[in-house]
């Protein structure tokens, strides 16, 4: 089977409950705005925009288009991956309006963090020790 080149057709070929069993074919072609097309995980990215101190920027254009996306990065040990995580940015602001959310891979829940100087970063909807680690592999990757 040819190279998987976006969500869309993945999506098309095996279903989302295929998602889940075929997550290791996540590549670096899929964005957040594909897994946004999800209703699962626009769902939990609708309800992590809602929370206290997500950035105004983020809050306003996420319902049809989050920011400058990084591809998919994968979370999980050994074989197994458990989550899924994006960076975006504000267009034009990358530097200083920067964030991060994971979901789980069956797309029902997703943190956000955004990086800050100083002590100032922020998470959101309270990850777990583990999850704040993938959020620091992500911010080491940009």
């Amino acid at each position: 089977m040819k190279k998987i080149m976006s969500l869309g057709l993945f999506l098309g070929l095996v279903g989302l409950s295929g998602l889940v069993a075929a997550e290791s074919k996540l590549d670096h072609s899929i964005y957040l705005s594909d897994f946004l097309r999800i209703q699962a995980f626009y769902d939990s990215w609708d309800d992590l925009m809602r929370q206290p101190g997500i950035p105004n920027w983020l809050a306003e254009g996420s319902r049809n288009y989050p920011g400058v996306e990084t591809p998919a990065a994968k979370f999980g040990s050994g074989k197994e991956i458990g989550y899924v995580g994006f960076s975006v940015c504000k267009p034009h602001d990358c530097p200083t309006n920067l964030f991060y959310v994971i979901f789980n891979m069956d797309g029902r829940k997703a943190w956000g963090y955004t990086p800050g100087d100083k002590g100032k970063s922020l998470f959101f909807n309270r990850p777990d020790r583990k999850v704040q680690q993938y959020f620091q592999q992500l911010n080491q990757t940009k």
